[in-house]
């Protein structure tokens, strides 16, 4: 565009680097922001990776900020001719220049560079691709340091970058400086980009979903490009002979590369909250096949008719989270909805509850980072095959097959005691007028077992010790992502089985919340057969439900173990499920479908708790569904984290049999959340 200055036009064109240094700058802002409330909704601690975007941003509005004063005092956007004639401009210009310079590479690029490398090095763990990381950092971080010292001392004096009246000054040659910084710059942009493709397309996933992650590491070569574009335009645009004009373009694929690389940084941790705001339509299509069941709040069914429903799953994949009495001053929620009606032989309808219209609301089961079940072994395989690789050698076997031929009867043997369930018996509960009459007392335990007991020197709870499972004291000289890979490894092949390793914290306050309340019920989704569907109208035809299930805690004495510490020898917590209709028809006695055991052995040492959950054979409760009821406790009774709202309400009026608090209803919204 052109203004008029007295009788002739005078040409401009610094509106488009203002719009673009607005723009960007929003953006940033939005985007960076959204990578800190992904980390608070997931309950993550945030890393060095996403504090080191911080300065990054914090330079990149500066540089954005620094443009747009330059605009207004500096002549940016007029020809060198025309803002000649106020040299006052052109000082400032010169000065905005320098100061430019200096946050761009150093405090811009530099730290949004290495935030990917260290979110890199955090994901992918292979010692190949960490040495290529920590070397695309050296030089991110030496390019620069290199920079930030060259662009404050390209004048001698430092002064004569804007002031040429000083006597004897001299400056290096910036089209030089500018020939060789911009390669390196170019060279770590590349090998960012494409570091992370072959890890990605060896992920045991659906394509579109390799094709979502490559999409989202490709965004980086926007920045790339930027970089690219920019270093062209300086030796094309004349920038040293008319550098208010041509640094107007200049500014705009600076602050845009730099604005890129931050974006580019903060996408791969904001891709949960983005799939989680994305339209429905969009992901409802393959959320029932590969994240869990869909159902919905206005049909929710628990069966109870023989006990268990069927489903015949297993998992394959990886989900980056106990008997106590109810407190006999108060009515149980329990005994309050059996009362009302409301849980009868084939189901519970919140129709019953409401009486009124429910819209759907349909709930998907994913992004569950706080439990691990099964790993495919050929991944576990390659990730230490150099180690068997030593081993055999050491042992003198020709190849990890003939290993693990010579290992063969200790791995059934192995596999032979991780079959062998033990599901601690849980403690007795409030007698109530309606379970007192109904069930018998324990029958008086055996001569035999008595002897047998006491022969065995064991605790009566039967909890197998952590040692059963791991040598504990080989695992104590490891690092933390060494013992949970392994963890994960000893349970793999079990298909009745599911694991996770906790951060002691987590644990520490998931257990003071259990002490407090140690009884809960929890809804798991359920697909319900056709043939069993009411018929219904319009989107109310939904054929899905939830089974109600009963979990109880127990802490008891520590089990037998090798470490030493407050936390190690205090307790071992348990956990166990059973299916609402069943608890209610048979008390104590009825048959827990899983067991979850968390051992404290490394808590003290490697602020570590290994949880082992078993599965009841023929129990129709799968990996999934123990996975998907596991993570559930974690939501409800992490009162540090996801239960300090609603969920812990719900948990601390269940437990006081606060039945104007506690309402099925609100929680079936609560895990439809989830």
């Amino acid at each position: 565009m052109s203004e008029s200055s007295g009788n002739k036009d005078v040409a401009y064109c610094g509106d488009s680097l203002m719009g673009v240094s607005i723009a960007i700058g929003v953006v940033q802002i939005l985007v960076v922001a959204a990578r800190f409330y992904a980390r608070y909704l997931q309950r993550v601690a945030c890393a060095v990776d996403d504090y080191l975007i911080i300065p990054s941003l914090i330079a990149s509005l500066g540089q954005s900020a620094l443009y747009i004063v330059l605009l207004k005092i500096g002549g940016l956007g007029y020809h060198l001719e025309y803002v000649m004639q106020t040299p006052e401009k052109l000082v400032n210009l010169q000065k905005g220049l320098v100061a430019n310079q200096i946050l761009d590479f150093p405090f811009t690029v530099t730290p949004a560079k290495i935030s990917i490398l260290l979110f890199y090095i955090r994901i992918f763990s292979t010692p190949k691709f960490r040495m290529i990381a920590y070397a695309a950092g050296f030089i991110v971080l030496g390019h620069g340091i290199g920079v930030f010292f060259a662009a404050i001392f390209q004048c001698s004096p430092v002064q004569y970058a804007w002031d040429k009246t000083i006597e004897g000054g001299s400056c290096f040659d910036q089209q030089a400086f500018y020939r060789y910084v911009s390669p390196p710059n170019i060279l770590t942009d590349v090998l960012i980009l494409v570091m992370p493709l072959p890890f990605v397309w060896k992920l045991h996933t659906r394509m579109t979903q390799k094709l979502a992650l490559t999409g989202v590491f490709l965004l980086g070569g926007l920045g790339t490009v930027a970089s690219i574009l920019r270093m062209t335009i300086f030796f094309q645009e004349n920038a040293l002979t008319d550098p208010t004009w041509a640094s107007v373009n200049l500014g705009i694929w600076t602050v845009l590369e730099a604005g890129i690389i931050i974006i580019s940084a903060c996408l791969p941790s904001i891709w949960p909250l983005i799939v989680r705001i994305l339209p429905r339509k969009l992901v409802s299509k393959h959320s029932s096949k590969t994240r869990g069941h869909r159902y919905t709040a206005s049909n929710v069914k628990a069966k109870v008719g023989d006990g268990f429903s069927r489903l015949g799953e297993n998992v394959t994949g990886e989900t980056d989270k106990w008997p106590l009495d109810v407190n006999p001053l108060h009515e149980s929620p329990l005994a309050s909805i059996h009362g009302q009606g409301l849980v009868k032989g084939d189901s519970i309808s919140l129709r019953s509850l409401n009486g009124t219209r429910q819209e759907p609301r349909y709930s998907w089961v994913h992004d569950v980072r706080f439990l691990a079940t099964h790993h495919d072994p050929k991944l576990v395989l390659d990730r230490y095959r150099n180690k068997l690789d030593q081993k055999a050698q050491q042992e003198g076997h020709g190849s990890v097959e003939s290993l693990k031929d010579a290992y063969k009867e200790k791995i059934d043997d192995f596999r032979r005691k991780a079959s062998t369930i033990v599901t601690p018996e849980p403690s007795k509960p409030t007698p109530s007028p309606s379970t007192s009459a109904t069930h018998p007392p324990p029958p008086p335990p055996s001569p035999q077992a008595n002897a047998a007991s006491e022969a065995s020197g064991k605790s009566s709870t039967g909890i197998k010790p952590l040692s059963s499972f791991i040598d504990v004291e080989k695992v104590l000289d490891l690092p933390p992502k060494e013992i949970e890979a392994i963890w994960r490894l000893r349970h793999a092949s079990n298909p009745h089985s599911v694991c996770a390793v906790i951060p002691v914290e987590t644990y520490q306050r998931i257990a003071s919340a259990a002490r407090q309340n140690p009884q809960f019920v929890l809804p798991l989704p359920r697909t319900q057969p056709e043939a069993d569907q009411p018929e219904q109208q319009g989107d109310e035809a939904a054929g899905a439900g939830a089974e109600i299930h009963f979990l109880q805690w127990a802490f008891h004495p520590a089990a037998p173990t090798v470490t030493s510490g407050p936390l190690a020898t205090s307790h071992t917590s348990t956990v166990i499920f059973t299916q609402l209709a069943a608890y209610q028809l048979h008390g104590s006695y009825a048959q827990p479908h899983t067991t979850i055991t968390h051992h404290l052995d490394l808590a003290d040492e490697k602020g570590l708790v290994l949880m082992h959950g078993q599965i009841m054979p023929n129990s129709g409760i799968t990996s999934t569904d123990a996975t998907w009821l596991v993570s559930c406790v974690q939501r409800f009774y992490d009162f540090g984290g996801q239960a300090s709202g609603r969920k812990g309400e719900l948990l601390r009026s269940f437990t006081k049999g606060d039945t104007n608090v506690f309402k099925l209803e609100a929680l079936l919204e609560e895990a439809e959340k989830l």
